[in-house]
């Protein structure tokens, strides 16, 4: 579990101090295709690679750290890009966190829990240059694919 962390963290990191231009590369309404799928590997500065590292370390876990999750998880965040259109550059990681707090609600929805994802939803839009348009598709995307999954696994646990 931690060397996958340390993995995506690592890349991450190497992307940034390669020096690759967010506003070239970041995904906004006037940007080509492709930036949809190159957004999530860049950060605006060093606190936002930081702040998403951080999250990420404590976000991800055993269940939703295959390969296989993984690529759902990126994918999500590929398909919220393309459903919340913005008008500025969007960076970061931040969407896949969120895609992962939605799958984690759903794995363990303690009131605690709840009480998180609200406030750090509700910071998304009030505090200035964050996609919290993105964070909240996400969220849900990550939230909806999660308990459609739970089902399927209970519905063929109950038949079989």
């Amino acid at each position: 579990m931690v060397p996958t962390k340390i993995t995506i963290i690592t890349i991450l990191t190497i992307i940034y101090c390669a020096g690759i231009p967010s506003d070239s590369y970041g995904v906004s309404s006037t940007s080509p295709w492709w930036t949809h799928f190159t957004y999530q590997f860049l950060h605006g500065s060093f606190i936002h690679l930081l702040s998403n590292a951080y999250a990420l370390w404590f976000c991800l876990n055993k269940k939703n750290a295959s390969f296989k999750n993984l690529l759902s998880i990126y994918l999500m965040s590929v398909l919220a890009s393309f459903i919340i259109p913005s008008s500025i550059p969007t960076v970061g990681s931040s969407g896949m966190i969120f895609s992962i707090i939605g799958i984690n609600l759903i794995s363990a929805p303690t009131k605690r829990n709840i009480i998180y994802t609200t406030i750090i939803l509700i910071t998304g839009f009030i505090i200035p240059h964050i996609a919290g348009g993105i964070h909240l598709t996400c969220f849900i995307l990550g939230f909806t694919v999660s308990a459609i999954y739970k089902n399927i696994n209970r519905f063929k646990n109950d038949c079989c």
